[in-house]
């Protein structure tokens, strides 16, 4: 899945209508990585009871 992002962001331009470069694909790959191992941790007993990074109320 994460792979077919990055193609498709080879395929496409950004906003000023360029090609997306090199180092901006990998950013963005790594970031969907990151956000794809937040999403899908288990809560251990290391992380039991801890505050979340944000204030969910501020949402």
């Amino acid at each position: 899945m994460i792979a077919e992002y990055a193609d498709a962001l080879r395929a496409k331009t950004n906003r000023n209508g360029r090609p997306y470069a090199p180092r901006t694909i990998g950013a963005y790959k790594d970031a969907a990585i990151a956000l794809h191992h937040w999403m899908t941790k288990e809560t251990g007993a290391c992380c039991a009871g801890t505050a979340p990074i944000w204030p969910l109320t501020a949402l």
